[in-house]
């Protein structure tokens, strides 16, 4: 909660907060806005560098063929 209590300490330090109603209620929430974005930061974790990237290994594929690239060993009827 220290990041909640370091945005509300600059919003309060703030004296444009306090030149109108409209001023006031605007700042409070971009404060608010920031909050929020840290909160959903610490609950999902670091953003991956890419999206299609598994998390981990399936152990299904280790040894799978398909793995590397296909060469036909036996061309059987389709043979030169």
């Amino acid at each position: 909660m220290q990041f909640l209590k370091k945005h509300f300490e600059q919003w309060e330090s703030d004296p444009k907060r306090m030149e109108n109603g409209n001023q006031y209620e605007s700042s409070y929430v971009s404060m608010m806005e920031k909050v929020e974005q840290e909160v959903l930061q610490l609950s999902v974790g670091t953003a991956p560098k890419d999206k299609n990237l598994k998390k981990t290994p399936d152990p299904i594929w280790k040894d799978s063929p398909l793995q590397e690239p296909y060469h036909v060993t036996n061309p059987g009827l389709y043979g030169h």
